[in-house]
């Protein structure tokens, strides 16, 4: 699910906005930018237009960067960004109860 959030929120909730992702050779400051485009050619993900454009105008840092890209990528790296409004402002967490020998369940909190 695709949102459209408060990206300060977001990324205040993210508990991965620390997990800079390295991608087929390029720096990413977050994995769902990095991952989104290839998981969308397999499965359907239903996003507006904006949501799409935004998306497609992430940049992310090539291995050949300039010192002041890596510069201003470090220097960013603490504050959302405008991608950050796809995710969610909060997160539930959910417990899967796992036993090969069942099918799985999983209990929302």
């Amino acid at each position: 699910v695709v949102h459209d959030s408060d990206p300060v929120l977001a990324f205040n909730a993210c508990a991965m906005h620390h997990s800079h992702t390295l991608f087929e050779g390029r720096l990413y400051r977050c994995p769902m930018v990095a991952v989104l485009p290839q998981f969308q050619k397999q499965y359907e993900v239903r996003m507006t237009q904006d949501q799409q454009q935004l998306l497609d105008q992430y940049q992310s840092l090539a291995w050949h960067c300039s010192d002041q890209e890596l510069e201003q990528f470090v220097h960013d790296r603490d504050t959302a960004m405008p991608q950050c409004r796809l995710c969610p402002e909060q997160y539930r967490l959910h417990q899967v109860d796992f036993d090969p020998g069942r099918k799985h369940r999983v209990r929302r909190s």
